[in-house]
């Protein structure tokens, strides 16, 4: 029988028992797998666990081929568009403030993030400094709504949703465009 849905199960593996499962390999895979710990606990630079991670990729038949900055120039360009026109036409606001936040963390850190609701909040303070201190308080608003909406009985959600438009409008107006995200930030770093 299966887990309730909604749960979850929490492994902790130990050194010992992912020991046992390496050794249990397969003998191609497992002398690459080994490296690629070893490297992972070992090293303080990247160069030995990329060689390590490509040695195990090759053994198990997949490819790993080098990231091409401009591919990933036009990606981050593309989903940056993407978010940016999902943005102004969502309504849900826990929505909103995910996408509004992606695009800010792109805006100030150069860099696109996926998270779940649970993180928004330690992304808020992490965007913090970043931010002018209206925009800071128009999101940490939306935010203190979402948890109230995420939180409501069932026949409040409804009520709690519509308060929450002006805030959703707010955030939608500081995230939707280019300027929207500059007069947002105090500087991108």
């Amino acid at each position: 029988q299966g887990l309730p849905e909604g749960s979850s199960v929490v492994v902790c593996v130990s050194a010992d028992d992912r020991q046992k499962v390496l050794t249990s390999l397969p003998a191609g895979v497992h002398k690459s797998l080994l490296s690629l710990v070893e490297a992972l606990n070992n090293t303080k630079s990247s160069g030995a666990f990329v060689i390590a991670l490509e040695k195990v990729a090759g053994d198990a038949g997949v490819e790993c081929k080098v990231l091409d900055k401009n591919v990933e120039r036009g990606a981050v360009f593309s989903t940056r568009q993407q978010w940016q026109e999902q943005i102004k036409s969502e309504v849900n606001a826990p929505v909103v403030l995910v996408l509004a936040l992606q695009l800010l963390t792109l805006h100030v850190h150069k860099v696109l993030v996926s998270l779940p609701g649970r993180a928004i909040s330690s992304l808020l303070k992490l965007l913090e400094p970043s931010l002018d201190p209206t925009a800071f308080q128009t999101l940490s608003e939306l935010h203190k709504l979402v948890v109230n909406i995420l939180e409501a009985e069932v026949g409040s959600v409804e009520v709690l949703a519509r308060e929450a438009q002006g805030a959703v409008a707010d955030v939608r107006a500081l995230a939707a465009s280019k300027e929207g995200l500059a007069k947002a930030c105090v500087a991108a770093e």
